[in-house]
């Protein structure tokens, strides 16, 4: 885990324990590069080539992946034409040495050049990429994770030049064989507009409505089954999957951290997640009032915190928790929290800053007159589920939480807050300890007992499943080849993930 000095606070870090949350419940393309490596079958999906996949004057191309390598050259996404070598019409999306790789041709080959490698990671993390066109500014832009990476002006700033070709996703759109993807792919987007740097960023963390002005095609892979993609745009542009036969693909569970419905309405969301290119990959901090540090591991993809809140401002009495006194009152800002992987984390919330241009909360009081708020839905009351460890003035600090996904708030009386604890999100559960790690041919898990044990491969397929009967049980893995693993124990709406390492 990173550490150092939280500018927002000036305060070191605090001991972070291990939390509970939910896994995602969405669907990605994934392909396993040793088993595609096998046969090196043409894996790719055809979406039609309906007019409106030509762009023309405007074109925003999105998508959330996870390669097996970014230094690659690769082609994801694209509609072309080659009319044999000539290439004067369509664009395609890629990556190329840690950069963002985009081609468009209106009919002269437009392409943002880049010096060097780029700040993507090598591999594991989930990383969203995006570019834009605009005829009429001219303008081609390259986006990673949200942030402008590169830019030209283009002159005479053309059209894109239309095809016929159909849209294809997972390799060269005029050669199926060529530059083939394998990893996982999630969240494709088609736009016929230039989204600006301020839709890519609160859109990339959100699934889509699909009915967005100026979405062409939309595919989240969650409802895709056998060979079949729909296009949950509306438009009609089904794809279908080539080579659907071949046994190195599936559609695998998504890491991506992008929120389901409950997080489309909400604002300025921000996440933690191993993907997130810099050093503090993972921090979330914000200006709205709730930072979060997580322990999340470079290579550990399968963990991510996300949040965002309802943009309200000042303070609240309501949906109080029961029995509280009748001075109770709340931050009216609230955060909804979505999870993957179950990373602990310190929680630090800034009750000016979460009151917006409202009245605040008083500062500066004693650690029990505050209490973390936490709900399962906007329709229920508040309860109260922890102290802040430390406060100074208006910032409070939380640490040794265990979280659910759910709706967060500040709370404050004048008399000490009654704490809930035995509700099942919530109850203080014995840490799992799963040892030897690596393991060889066996290996004991402690306090699971009569609980649901899960062995998965990273893909997110399930090898084995176990019942321990005592509180250390011993369990053979005998059968599973070497490699790393996911082992995640099942206690009733929690669930607790560890990487397992099996050595042969």
């Amino acid at each position: 885990m990173k550490k150092r000095c939280v500018s927002l606070f000036l305060l070191p870090l605090l001991l972070i324990q291990y939390s509970f949350g939910q896994q995602p419940a969405g669907k990605s393309w994934f392909i396993d590069y040793e088993a595609w490596n096998e046969n090196t079958p043409a894996l790719h999906i055809l979406c039609g080539n309906d007019p409106i996949l030509n762009p023309g004057d405007e074109l925003t191309l999105e998508m959330w992946v996870r390669a097996y390598t970014f230094g690659e050259n690769r082609k994801v996404l694209g509609k072309i034409d080659s009319q044999g070598d000539s290439f004067d019409n369509g664009y395609v999306m890629g990556f190329q040495n840690l950069n963002v790789y985009t081609e468009i041709w209106n009919p002269t080959l437009q392409v943002i050049p880049y010096a060097g490698s780029g700040p993507m990671v090598v591999d594991s993390g989930f990383v969203h990429l995006a570019t834009t066109y605009s005829a009429t500014t001219g303008k081609m832009q390259d986006y990673i994770n949200g942030v402008l990476v590169g830019e030209i002006q283009i002159f005479p700033a053309n059209p894109i030049a239309p095809n016929d070709a159909e849209f294809m996703i997972g390799a060269a759109p005029w050669d199926p064989f060529a530059y083939q993807f394998y990893g996982a792919l999630d969240e494709v987007r088609v736009w016929n507009v230039a989204r600006t740097q301020a839709q890519i960023k609160d859109y990339m963390f959100k699934e889509l409505s699909g009915s967005e002005e100026g979405l062409v095609a939309y595919y989240n892979f969650n409802t895709a089954e056998g060979i079949t993609v729909p296009d949950m745009s509306g438009n009609n542009n089904t794809g279908t999957l080539q080579n659907g036969d071949d046994p190195s693909w599936s559609w695998a569970t998504s890491y991506a951290p992008v929120g389901g419905i409950h997080m489309y309405e909400l604002s300025e969301p921000v996440a933690a997640w191993s993907g997130k290119t810099g050093n503090e990959f993972n921090y979330a901090v914000t200006q709205n009032g709730l930072s979060v540090i997580a322990e999340i591991g470079r290579k550990e993809f399968w963990k991510y915190v996300l949040f965002a809140h309802n943009d309200l401002q000042g303070i609240s009495s309501s949906d109080a928790p029961s029995g509280q006194h009748t001075d109770f009152a709340r931050t009216h800002r609230e955060w909804n929290l979505q999870q993957s992987g179950n990373p602990s984390k310190s929680v630090f919330l800034n009750i000016n800053q979460a009151a917006g241009n409202g009245e605040t909360l008083p500062t500066g009081a004693e650690p029990n007159h505050y209490a973390l708020l936490y709900r399962t839905h906007t329709d229920t009351n508040f309860e109260a589920i922890a102290f802040p460890n430390q406060v100074f003035h208006e910032n409070l600090i939380f640490n040794d939480l265990v979280l659910s996904d759910g709706y967060y708030a500040l709370g404050y009386s004048s008399s000490s807050f009654d704490l809930h604890l035995n509700t099942p999100e919530f109850s203080m559960i014995p840490r799992v300890e799963v040892f030897p790690n690596p393991a060889t041919d066996y290996l004991f898990i402690s306090n699971a007992a009569n609980q649901k044990v899960v062995i998965a491969d990273l893909q997110g397929r399930i090898l084995m499943e176990i019942y321990p009967g005592s509180e250390k049980e011993q369990i053979s893995t005998r059968l599973l080849p070497a490699g790393f693993y996911t082992l995640t124990v099942f206690r009733q709406h929690n669930r607790s993930t560890h990487k397992l390492i099996i050595n042969k």
